[in-house]
């Protein structure tokens, strides 16, 4: 080769390949695309965010911080999913609850989740959002370029966000450059879900009864029977039958079972700090004519009662606060049902802010812990993909094989908790 060729040929410049790469780019950058059924929004304000995220000399921080969390998270959640397969197993009573919860309880979605009310899409969108954004966050940390960012919508309904990531220097990037930008995603479901779960315990510590007296709660009253007849509300608190202390449901209940449809009883309430003493004749049972009810549906045990064991449990087992306050067996405090026997110095706005805090962290806590699973393509499974990879004598090839086989193993477990309840015998 002579020493001459050089001055006609082009050497390659990197930053000149990258800058045409950019121009080729930008000539394909679509601000609205659709993709059926999915309309997806891209915004450049959202990129400009990631790349003053990432510069933040904490980002780096934080990143080894979710990093060093996420296989502890994954083992914590495995250990979860045998606990809970262990309790299936072991427990008809869990099996019978299940059941009657339905298969829909086990999926995320609001509107088909019967325990998950049209609320539970903000806290789905926020997970989402809040997920992409972190791995958008560490890799502009990194220096792995953000392709583009944005909205995603199914018709006018908001699902989420995307962030696309470049994938070439994906492919080229360290384990831990990688393992942080996968980290990032559940970790940031997690932090928000922790996030969620300090204002709920605020809230719930600012609550006090209506009234101190101490007896049964009305949650609803049947139209059309007695209860309704005297103009009985939720919120009141029925605090004795015919001169008899009512703590608990069950004292009521035997109380009321010593007469019949249309005997008359004297029943003493108390809504807020006012007491009224009345006399109402019970009514027949639709199911059962010879028992006499009031026609109201009661809590389990005095509302004063419910409030202080729900705190006290909650020190000890913030699982708790993972109840979902439309699940009316678990009367938690700040559900609709439960929150007409409370007030708080938020006022009456305390009940919808609790639920929405409530949703954001039911739904990014399970997205983060899922998400952080050794299931591939999940980040806990790509993570551990790349850790496979990185590993001298273990090619691309073997550790994929690994990484499958240990997705198989989860996903046998999950069905199997899932799907037990209808294969082992009844109560």
């Amino acid at each position: 080769m002579s020493p001459g060729r050089w001055s006609h040929e082009r050497i390659p410049d990197k930053k000149s390949e990258e800058k045409s790469e950019e121009k080729s780019e930008e000539k394909k950058y679509k601000p609205v695309e659709f993709q059926f059924p999915l309309l997806l929004i891209r915004t450049k304000g959202g990129l400009r965010m990631l790349d003053r995220l990432g510069s933040l000399r904490v980002t780096p921080t934080i990143g080894w911080v979710l990093l060093i969390a996420l296989p502890l998270i994954a083992i914590a959640t495995i250990g979860l999913i045998l606990w809970n397969l262990n309790l299936v197993i072991s427990s008809p009573v869990l099996r019978e609850f299940a059941r009657e919860l339905g298969p829909r309880a086990n999926l995320l979605i609001p509107g088909i989740n019967p325990l998950i009310p049209a609320l539970g899409w903000v806290g789905l969108v926020v997970a989402i959002v809040v997920h992409e954004v972190g791995h958008g966050v560490l890799a502009r940390s990194m220096g792995i370029k953000v392709k583009s960012m944005g909205l995603v919508f199914l018709a006018i309904l908001p699902l989420g966000a995307f962030v696309e990531l470049d994938d070439k220097k994906m492919a080229k990037a360290s384990l831990r450059d990688v393992g942080r930008i996968l980290a990032a995603g559940p970790g940031n479901n997690l932090i928000t879900a922790i996030i969620s779960l300090l204002g709920i315990v605020l809230i719930v510590s600012s609550l006090t009864p209506l009234t101190t007296e101490t007896g049964v709660g009305i949650t609803d009253v049947l139209e059309g029977h007695p209860a309704d007849d005297l103009g009985l509300l939720p919120g009141d608190i029925i605090i004795s039958v015919d001169s008899q202390l009512t703590p608990s449901f069950r004292a009521l209940a035997d109380t009321v079972s010593l007469h019949s449809p249309g005997d008359v009883i004297d029943l003493t309430y108390a809504r807020g700090d006012e007491i009224t003493n009345v006399e109402i004749t019970l009514a027949p049972s639709a199911e059962n004519s010879s028992r006499g009810i009031l026609g109201v549906f009661l809590t389990t045990s005095d509302p004063t009662r419910i409030l202080e064991n729900f705190k006290a449990v909650g020190m000890t087992n913030p699982m708790v606060y993972l109840a979902p306050p439309t699940l009316e067996q678990a009367q938690i405090p700040y559900s609709n049902t439960m929150g007409v026997f409370y007030t708080s110095p938020i006022g009456p706005a305390y009940v919808p802010l609790a639920n929405l805090l409530f949703w954001i962290l039911f739904v990014n806590f399970f997205v983060g812990i899922f998400n952080a699973l050794p299931i591939y393509p999940l980040d806990g499974g790509q993570a551990l993909r790349k850790l496979l990879v990185s590993v001298d004598k273990i090619g691309e090839k073997v550790a994929m094989r690994i990484t499958l086989v240990v997705t198989l193993v989860m996903v046998v477990l999950i069905v199997g908790s899932l799907i037990l309840p209808y294969i082992l015998p009844r109560i």
